[in-house]
């Protein structure tokens, strides 16, 4: 039995025929995605739209076979239009997405793409229920801010198969056809990106914070879900090179995977790698000279530092006397123990029952590190010795007796800059993305602590500027947010700065 053709049908064959003697002009949409992401990475990232891209927009004559003519497409904004899907995909993956022209400046971004497009068309069916398609072909490619290209997606075509209908105006046809292969290209790019490792194609920040985010993964940033990446931008005035100086960096968050019954601290994996970009960048550190601990137990701590009957760890065997400035950051649990309420470090291994067998004695540090034959030795505290965090009790059935924990000695040959007093709480940013404290620390360090009115312009941030910034900042938001008193603590010289 032959195919029946309906009144309809014919109807629409003499429309797509007078079609052929008039240009189409495609509506053009951005179409839903189909594409899962998972995880948002905490990124800020710039989509380059070179000229050529932006100005792409292509006219087509396309044999209307069975219509005994020609489809005309007028010049259509393609390349707008791949513009505008991949802002609209990417905003589903990363946190920060800008659009720029190849001109715009690409300072301060996590990492940049650069998106082409070369050639898009129709194909259309002809008969019974006829297969018709579109198709688009573009490239992507992430540049480093000098546009040297770090990665280039295989993907460069996609595809979308169009239902054949009988209608007068064969605009959307076209539009939604090729809406939808723009689209499906788009989203091929966000799940290739989805899948790979964020250092294969972040390299819009500093060098500095690329290899502190190089360091973060190879210490283990692996089963960190619900653990903050970051979220601060900045930029340290470059320092001379420093090869002599060490630093030793701690970042405790994930308490839970020993079973300790000790809250996580959401945000020292970010708060570490941030210390680490300033340390390389506003230090001038080496990489090789920065000991790295993420999670580390009470077994590690000891190796780094030494113990009580034994002062002389890792750290000691690293520095060259009198050439050395060490820096030591620690992000995590603090917490009191003992009869006395002495504070301590809390090791990710710790038994929050036991704290005081098996926590890192916060005088143990300090009396190793001023035994140390270096230079200068500067010690930071992205924690707090009140037994409280803003996760919750560190301690969950310790009595009342910490609630004003005993301080502990600094020595003379110490600096020690503290995220507070000791019965204070070390606040988090309210998204959790860092430690308030190293968050305006690290603020203060890279300039802004040397500008009116906290300081004289100099280019060096002082202990007394450091000090009234953080009175201004940290102590202000804390309060604001939280409705707490924190206040930095700073000891130099053996003096408690006020």
């Amino acid at each position: 039995m032959g195919a029946r053709i309906s009144k309809r049908m014919v109807v629409g064959v003499l429309a797509l025929a007078a079609a052929g003697c008039v240009p189409v002009t495609p509506n053009l949409q951005t179409t839903p995605t189909l594409t899962s992401v998972g995880e948002r990475k905490p990124l800020k990232v710039a989509v380059v739209v070179p000229e050529a891209t932006r100005a792409f927009s292509a006219a087509h004559e396309i044999p209307g076979i069975c219509l005994g003519g020609m489809i005309t497409f007028v010049p259509t904004p393609y390349g707008q239009q791949l513009a505008t899907t991949v802002d609209d995909r990417f905003r589903r993956l990363f946190d920060n997405v800008a659009v720029l022209d190849a001109g715009g400046k690409r300072d301060g971004y996590d990492a940049i793409f650069e998106i082409g497009i070369t050639d898009v068309g129709f194909q259309f069916g002809c008969g019974i229920s006829p297969a018709q398609h579109a198709e688009v072909r573009g490239s992507i490619r992430a540049i480093d801010p000098e546009g040297r290209e770090m990665w280039r997606s295989p993907t460069q075509q996609a595809r979308a198969d169009v239902p054949f209908a009988m209608v007068f105006d064969i605009n959307p046809i076209v539009g939604n056809g090729i809406s939808q292969a723009i689209g499906n290209l788009a989203d091929s790019w966000t799940r290739e990106l989805s899948g790979l490792d964020v250092a294969q194609y972040a390299g819009g920040g500093s060098k500095a914070a690329q290899t502190a985010r190089r360091m973060g993964q190879r210490a283990g940033r692996t089963g960190t879900a619900g653990f903050s990446r970051g979220s601060l931008k900045l930029q340290f005035a470059k320092a001379s090179p420093q090869p002599d100086d060490i630093a030793v960096v701690i970042g405790n968050g994930n308490y839970n995977q020993f079973n300790a019954g000790i809250p996580d601290v959401v945000p020292a994996y970010a708060d570490t790698e941030a210390f680490m970009q300033y340390a390389l960048e506003g230090l001038g550190l080496r990489e090789g000279n920065i000991i790295y601990l993420r999670d580390a137990t009470g077994a590690q701590m000891v190796r780094v530092f030494g113990s009580d009957k034994e002062p002389k760890g890792q750290l000691h065997d690293w520095v060259r006397a009198g050439r050395s400035r060490v820096y030591v950051y620690y992000a995590g649990h603090g917490a009191p123990a003992g009869a006395d309420g002495s504070p301590y470090l809390v090791p990710a291994d710790a038994d929050a029952a036991r704290i005081e067998l098996n926590g890192y004695p916060l005088a143990t540090l300090y009396k190793n590190l001023a035994q140390l034959p270096a230079r200068e030795v500067t010690v930071v505290l992205e924690a707090c010795f009140s037994g409280i965090s803003q996760a919750g009790a560190v301690m969950p059935r310790a009595s009342a007796i910490y609630a004003r924990p005993r301080v502990a000695e600094v020595p003379r040959n110490l600096t020690v800059i503290a995220a507070g007093q000791g019965d204070q709480v070390a606040s988090w940013e309210e998204d959790s993305s860092h430690g308030l404290f190293t968050k305006y620390y690290l603020t203060a360090m890279a300039g802004e602590a040397d500008k009116r009115p906290y300081g004289n312009g100099d280019g060096v941030v002082t202990a007394d500027e450091l000090k009234a910034y953080l009175s201004d900042t940290l102590t202000y938001y804390a309060r604001r947010l939280y409705g707490r008193d924190q206040a930095a603590q700073i000891v130099a010289g053996g003096r408690l700065m006020n």
